[in-house]
């Protein structure tokens, strides 16, 4: 029997089996995995990048990022390989050839890495909040729920995987005919499940940092920006409800290899879409110091091109006139861990001022506040304030003033 002239499935009523040249749902598979997968490793890259050059401070969230990625990047891989190979076209296109051993191993690891790789996303999504949000009691139970929740559920996911679609003792090896109906049977029913569960738990994840932004007290184009940084996992929840829908529309319709492509697209996309909304928080430093500089540069040039037009006469600045300007320090936000716990404490901050007279003729400023939440982001040899038995700290600014004079409150002014 020569299995390269039958074809794969059943073909409808007038339709002949094309096994040349048939039309294909592969190229959309591809252009998707070759426009976000690259986008990944980049974000990746920049985040390793700010976490230990910029910031030199890594987390639990960040070595889980690092860890997902190969994850994603399997999974992608695999899904390439199986692209018209022999997915993509019509069962019915396909010889009986072309679905082969490999390809049958190959399907249940995807599987297993997809689950791996949800489990390993989403939990890097929460570890990331748990650290930009952990001042605030409400959004660390949510967090913990949902990282108990998405871990147990996607360990039973690979767990129901093995033991469904590997072969039993008694099955007569991968090609045989109770393996392949037990793994399609409860690949089916338990896809739809973790389909659903899969766009709950982006949808919740999803809504842990709006709520949190939504309280700050902000610009409205300073919180629109906020809810930026977090579209991406808009985008992962848009995708992961599409993916979730197909999979009850899709399963029992006989055509695996033709709906398997928008199953395995939808997958990759979410997960690449989890690892870019997981980056941006970070990576968006590295963006807005670019966006600074060019903004900065375009404004010297404008500056420059507008006096030498107004005054071609006019005089540079000598060297001894530029080194007795004042240098002005401009903002930085250094990152959204310090931009988001700053708003979040803005309500309730606890600080006290006090000046202090000293025998030099200086002015002892002293600082305190209950803030204690850059600990794990100070650079080493960096001079860390004074804690008090309550755990405050207690920063000491020192001024010269020269000789002072008490006012009536009993303030140290310096003379004029």
């Amino acid at each position: 029997m020569d299995l390269s002239q039958i074809p794969g499935a059943e073909p409808p009523p007038g339709v002949t089996p094309n096994f040349d040249n048939p039309y294909s749902l592969a190229p959309l598979c591809l252009i998707v995995i070759s426009i976000t997968l690259p986008l990944v490793v980049l974000f990746l890259g920049l985040r390793l990048y700010v976490r230990l050059w910029v910031k030199r401070s890594t987390g639990a969230d960040d070595v889980l990022c690092a860890i997902s990625v190969p994850f994603v990047i399997a999974f992608c891989g695999i899904t390439l390989s199986f692209l018209n190979n022999p997915a993509g076209p019509h069962q019915w296109n396909v010889p009986l050839s072309r679905i082969t051993l490999l390809f049958q191993k190959l399907t249940v690891v995807s599987i297993v890495i997809y689950a791996v790789g949800c489990l390993t996303v989403k939990s890097t999504l929460l570890l990331l909040y748990l650290r930009v949000f952990a001042p605030n009691p409400r959004a660390r139970i949510m967090i913990w729920f949902g990282l108990i929740f998405i871990v147990t559920f996607y360990t039973i996911s690979v767990i129901i995987d093995l033991v469904t679609c590997l072969p039993h003792p008694g099955d007569g090896g991968w090609e045989s005919g109770p393996r392949g109906t037990r793994c399609e049977k409860e690949d089916e029913l338990f896809a739809e499940v973790q389909g659903v569960v899969g766009a709950i738990t982006d949808i919740y994840i999803f809504i842990i940092p709006m709520t949190m932004i939504a309280k700050l007290r902000l610009p409205r184009k300073r919180k629109i920006g906020v809810y930026g940084i977090f579209f991406t996992g808009f985008l992962a929840c848009v995708v992961s409800i599409i993916n979730a829908v197909f999979r009850f529309i899709v399963f029992g319709t006989g055509d695996t290899l033709w709906n398997e492509i928008p199953i395995y697209t939808l997958g990759a996309a979410e997960l690449n879409f989890g690892i870019l909304c997981a980056c941006m928080p970070v990576v968006f430093v590295v963006f807005k110091g670019i966006g600074s500089k060019t903004a900065s540069l375009a404004a010297k040039l404008r500056s420059w091109t507008t006096r030498n037009k107004s005054d071609t006469d006019m005089k540079p600045y000598s060297t001894v006139e530029e080194a007795s300007l004042p240098s002005i320090p401009g903002g930085t936000l250094h990152g959204l861990q310090s931009f988001m716990r700053r708003a979040l404490r803005s309500r309730q901050t606890d600080t006290r001022l006090t000046l202090t007279p000293s025998t030099h003729g200086e002015v002892l400023t002293y600082v305190s506040a209950d803030d204690d939440y850059h600990a794990h982001l100070q650079r080493p040899g960096t001079h860390m304030p004074i804690r008090d038995g309550q755990g405050s700290k207690t920063w000491e600014l020192h001024r010269a003033y020269g000789p002072t004079t008490p006012t009536k409150s009993g303030m140290m002014v310096p003379h004029e």
